[in-house]
């Protein structure tokens, strides 16, 4: 007879910890099993082991109940005690993070408005960030984000329109993405 059987409530992987599996008969408990299955499974099948399994591998996500089963030497198999767990895959097992960006350029633009007080008065306040970046790498085992920063922030150019546009509107002081960037500043760093 099955006396006690757990699984960990929540799991990220397919391989589920089973935290507690016991068993007790009066002639002697010979073989442990745990299935995915309510239908007892044969003395003889295959999967017995004489020791409790520590875990169970799923093949797929999602609620599981799991079935734990205990025979003894006559062949006389338990009935079976349940523990159910549900399996959330993390993102990085199931999709490839930003891999498929990595050498690719962004255009990063941001416009900040509002006020702030200078010299005791209210004065309004505009910020522009104008900017490209570009991922140099990404390591999905770790988050690790590498990329470069061109461009700058500037306070004095948002109320300015002077001859730092070009035909298209782009301004003359910053990188654009195609050709690569050979002016403004350049900034690398990692993120995670």
């Amino acid at each position: 007879m099955i006396t006690e059987f757990s699984l960990s409530v929540a799991s990220s992987t397919l391989t589920v910890a089973i935290t507690a599996f016991t068993a007790l008969d009066n002639v002697g408990v010979t073989g442990f099993m745990a299935t995915e299955s309510a239908n007892p499974p044969g003395a003889n099948t295959a999967g017995w082991s004489n020791v409790p399994p520590a875990s169970y591998s799923f093949t797929t996500e999602g609620a599981k109940t799991l079935y734990a089963w205990a025979k003894d030497a006559a062949g006389n198999v338990s009935n079976s005690k349940n523990a159910s767990v549900f399996i959330t895959l993390s993102s990085d097992s199931t999709y490839p993070g930003l891999s498929p960006w990595v050498g690719k350029w962004f255009r990063i633009y941001e416009k900040t408005e509002g006020y702030l007080i200078n010299n005791s008065r209210w004065v309004r306040d505009v910020s522009l960030l104008d900017a490209y970046l570009k991922i140099r790498s990404w390591d999905p085992n770790t988050g690790i984000l590498e990329c470069d920063l061109y461009g700058h922030d500037s306070e004095a150019d948002a109320d300015k329109d002077d001859d730092r546009h070009d035909k298209k509107g782009n301004r003359s002081g910053y990188p654009h993405p195609s050709p690569l960037p050979s002016r403004g500043e350049g900034t690398s760093g990692a993120f995670s």
